[in-house]
């Protein structure tokens, strides 16, 4: 009885310790790609559309975060009952990488 109640604890404590560092690298992606979408349109967008260039895609960028967040939390949890959540932890978390490796990249190599 112990012993499942532990395994249950420790099963959520990873899937939701899995789900906040996705959270909290979603957030850092996105302060990122607003910071290389301010390069971008001090580049290639003139004065006057910078402010729109800028703000609009932020607008879109947040609410997909806010859908990564509602989705990757039922992703893990379904992970766990499979016994998928490091896999699945991990390709998540590559991909939020590879996004932030992008944003930064444009950021020194443009900025």
């Amino acid at each position: 009885m112990v012993t499942t109640m532990v395994r249950t604890i420790g099963k959520y404590a990873a899937i939701y310790g899995g789900w906040l560092f996705t959270c909290a690298l979603g957030l850092a992606d996105l302060v990122f790609m607003r910071q290389a979408l301010i390069v971008l349109a001090v580049r290639f967008v003139g004065k006057w559309a910078r402010s729109a260039a800028v703000s609009w895609p932020m607008l879109l960028i947040g609410l997909v975060w806010l859908v990564v967040v509602i989705f990757t939390e039922n992703y893990y949890r379904e992970g766990a009952e499979r016994n998928l959540l490091p896999k699945r932890f991990l390709r998540v978390t590559a991909a939020q990488l590879g996004i932030l490796i992008a944003s930064v990249a444009i950021i020194e190599l443009l900025g």
